[in-house]
This record gives structure tokens, sequence and C-alpha cells, in this order.
């Protein structure tokens, strides 16, 4: 067995595997394949808030806006193809948890810390 974390192995193959694009990268592909972000109430379990960057971010594996010259100009355009299809959603939350289990625990009458009301 090895001494170290295996995390950095896992993160650089990671990097060699997925390319990382920028947010405004994100967002002029996202509009491109015409998908709305829903950005005033983050709390709604609806794809348009929690699921179009992750679709935004696998199709950007296979779409490319890269430069071109021809004889008519030069000028950059999306090459590649995706083909966005509808598929089931679903937002699965954590339970809401309490900092201190204290503050939900009531104390009960006569108990130990009966004398510290």
């Amino acid at each position: 067995m090895g001494t170290g974390w295996q995390g950095n192995w896992q993160i650089q193959r990671t990097r060699t595997i997925l390319c990382p694009i920028n947010c405004w990268q994100t967002s002029n592909l996202r509009k491109h394949l015409g998908l709305e972000k829903q950005k005033h109430s983050k709390g709604d379990a609806i794809p348009a808030t929690h699921g179009v960057d992750g679709v935004t971010l696998a199709a950007s594996q296979f779409r490319d806006y890269l430069p071109f010259e021809n004889s008519e100009g030069r000028g950059h355009c999306w090459q590649g193809e995706v083909i966005i299809t509808d598929a089931s959603f679903t937002v699965i939350r954590r339970p809401l948890l309490q900092r201190s289990t204290g503050l939900i625990c009531k104390p009960i009458i006569g108990g130990a810390n009966s004398s510290r009301r």
C-alpha cells in the first residue's frame, strides 16, 4: 500500500481526461445550446436551477468554439454535435441538521439538568 494520499493522482488523471472551462465559456455554451438557467430562486427543484450547468459541462467535451479562416473572412464557429433530450430529474437534498443537537432536545422534567433553569 502507498503511504501518500491517492487523491492527487486522481485529480491529475481527471485533468488529462477533462478540460476545465471558465464560467464565461459555460455561459456561452449554455446560451448556444438553448439552455436557460434560473438564477433568482435557487431553492426550486427544477433542472433550470440545478442541472443546466452539469449538462453544459458534459456538452463542452463534444462542442468547441474554434477559429476558422476562409475566402469569406475569418472568425469563430461552433464545431461538434450534441443532441439534448428530455430526461427525468430529481434533486436530492441532504437533511437539515442543527449545529448543536442540544438546541432541538427538550429537557426532561426533574432530570439531571433541571436545577439550571
